[in-house]
């Protein structure tokens, strides 16, 4: 495991949450400017993907701190993913 290229994929999937999490909050207020923010608001439903998907009950009836520390693992889990994918295509 490379400490590093988990590092950076989990930031740049932690960037990516929060910004797709802004698109998504945009478009559900019918502020969201045009296909980009479409599309990122469609990439928050990916992302939230596996803590909010299978123990949304208790993390969206609760406070925001159970909500975003559910999308700090998310982009954990994503992060470790990207960088046995990149260690894996790599070697």
């Amino acid at each position: 495991m490379n400490p590093g290229i988990l590092l950076l994929s989990i930031g740049g999937t932690g960037i990516l949450t929060f910004i797709s999490l802004i698109a998504a909050a945009a478009e559900e207020e019918g502020t969201g400017i045009g296909i980009i923010s479409i599309a990122l608001s469609y990439l928050y439903e990916v992302l939230r993907f596996p803590t909010h998907t299978l123990f949304g009950e208790i993390i969206c009836t609760s406070t925001w701190d159970y909500f975003f520390a559910g999308l700090a693992v998310n982009c954990i889990f994503y992060g470790m993913i990207l960088e046995r994918l990149f260690t894996f295509i790599r070697k």
